[in-house]
């Protein structure tokens, strides 16, 4: 015989899951009707469901931005180590087709794997620390590879944003401010603890199931609790496997389990990750004031790109309108606090918004601000002078900032220098150790491709100022040493990612302890 009580516990299970869903799914059609989500008011009721991808006005979580980097594991030198270390969702994925079919696909493409993880070594250490502090799956670390690619400045045609590809709604549902300054979706701890709250509320609303939780986190909570209620009414499973759902979210949760399996057998399949040190990349800086990135770059000897990098929320490269502080290379951190307790108030700079009218030009603009033209163009990276209707232009004020601003150094005068190709040069390897770029060349020279032939001569242009460094680059030999990578030496040398490849390039982006790297300096 059946046993009675383990049968109506089930029956009384079952009736609370649909109550429980056709509450959530009443208030989903309330707050619905004929026009998208983004165009009605958001109420701050705990849970308001909406049927599209990362969309829920929820109160914020329990947990706030904690302390940076309060656990430590030192038996983890690599990052991947501590990873996989933390999965807890691989028995969900065993022998499942869908899962088989997209790890095949990642497997054809590791390339783009490594490539990716490359990129999201100034990260993961935050990310994973983050995780590990709410005791959640560290597979959702590799979220970001699916949502994003790791790259913060990502952006869909459903207008979402950052590396956790927050829309415009649900990235106010979460106090990520938006403005013209400063994007909270793109800012890098702010996105990452608002993703994690989300997941932490989904996975409680599908009673502490990850892989709805991910599904809702992709297709929204309406949609998979619609697809679980049709299951209920037909008397069938309602795990995520099951579920009637739409064909990207069907595909999204395969696509993180194959790629976490990937993660944890690299060598299975000729995966050569990037390696990540298991310790902090960045830091925080306290800015008092608003501050151009660039300038900032300066002072902390870093290439703007990779300050840029780390605070991607600044839209229009200045420090203003988000949280008052800048992230850093742990590296530079030092060096930039010692440059910002000389800058005195008055060198402080302020800026303001300018919308463009009929009739203005940039001539007029500078006039009216008593701001160099050239420095509007700049600031602006305006490529020329034409405007349009409506375009909004960042002003700066201040006098004494202002003449700092908007002095330039003297032009070099730059002498013609002949050079010889030898064997097994290429415009790149030549670029790099002259620190010019490959155009200019082929500029020089009115070269129309890359070819170039042993003994053929070359005209270089250079500077003939003592500061000017790139006739006589200094060589020098770099030892990897455990938890480096490309990314990292770059960083630690000043040098752009793309001039170390050019510098070595038979290296891959897997390198082994005790290998040798060229640099020129």
């Amino acid at each position: 015989m059946p046993d009675l009580v383990s049968s109506n516990q089930s029956i009384y299970s079952s009736i609370r899951r649909i109550i429980s869903l056709s509450v959530v799914l009443f208030i989903a059609a309330l707050t619905s009707g004929c026009l998208s989500y983004e165009q009605q008011a958001h109420p701050t009721p705990t849970t308001t469901v909406h049927n599209y991808k990362h969309v829920v006005v929820a109160q914020p979580s329990r947990y706030k931005s904690s302390a940076m980097y309060e656990v430590t594991h030192e038996e983890d030198a690599d990052i991947w180590q501590r990873v996989r270390q933390g999965f807890q969702l691989q028995s969900l994925s065993d022998n499942n087709p869908r899962v088989d079919h997209q790890r095949l696909w990642f497997a054809s493409r590791s390339k783009s794997i490594e490539m990716i993880s490359e990129r999201s070594s100034p990260y993961m250490y935050y990310i994973v620390e983050s995780l590990a502090a709410r005791d959640m799956p560290l597979e959702l670390a590799l979220l970001p590879m699916i949502e994003s690619g790791y790259n913060p400045l990502a952006y869909s045609t459903s207008h979402a944003s950052g590396l956790w590809q927050f829309i415009p709604s649900t990235g106010r549902n979460f106090k990520l401010a938006q403005s013209h300054w400063y994007d909270g979706r793109r800012d890098i701890m702010a996105s990452t603890q608002a993703a994690l709250d989300y997941l932490e509320y989904l996975h409680r609303m599908f009673d502490n199931d990850w892989l709805l939780a991910l599904a809702a986190y992709n297709s929204g909570e309406g949609t998979v609790a619609r697809a679980i209620k049709r299951n209920i009414e037909r008397n069938l499973p309602t795990d995520y496997w099951n579920l009637n759902l739409p064909a990207e979210t069907q595909a999204y949760v395969p696509k993180l389990l194959a790629v976490a399996q990937l993660i944890n057998a690299p060598e299975a399949y000729d995966l050569a990750l990037a390696p990540i040190a298991n310790e902090p990349y960045f830091t925080q800086i306290a800015l008092k004031q608003h501050m151009n990135i660039s300038r900032l770059a300066q002072l902390a000897r870093l290439q703007e790109d990779e300050l840029v990098q780390l605070n991607p929320a600044y839209k229009q490269g200045i420090v203003m309108g988000g949280p008052k502080h800048l992230l850093v290379p742990l590296d530079n951190a030092q060096q930039l606090k010692e440059k910002l307790a000389t800058i005195k108030p008055s060198d402080h700079m302020q800026w303001q918004q300018y919308t463009v009218r009929s009739g203005d030009n940039l001539s007029v603009i500078a006039s009216r601000y008593h701001v160099p033209l050239a420095l509007i163009k700049d600031i602006n990276k305006l490529r020329n002078n034409n405007l349009r209707i409506g375009q909004v232009l960042n002003i700066p004020q201040g006098t004494t900032a202002l003449a700092a601003a908007s002095a330039t150094p003297a032009s070099p005068t730059l002498v013609k220098r002949a050079y010889k190709v030898r064997r097994g040069d290429t415009l790149s390897h030549i670029a790099a150790r002259q620190k010019v770029s490959v155009n200019d060349i082929k500029r020089w020279n009115k070269l129309s491709s890359n070819a170039l032939k042993v003994g053929q001569n070359l005209t270089l242009m250079a500077s003939n100022t003592p500061s000017a460094s790139a006739n006589n680059p200094k060589s020098i030999r770099y030892k990897v040493r455990p938890g480096d990578s490309l990314y990292v030496i770059a960083q630690r040398h000043k040098v752009s990612l793309k001039q170390l490849k050019n510098w070595n390039p038979r290296v891959s982006t897997a390198l082994k302890p005790g290998q040798t790297l060229s640099l020129y300096l």
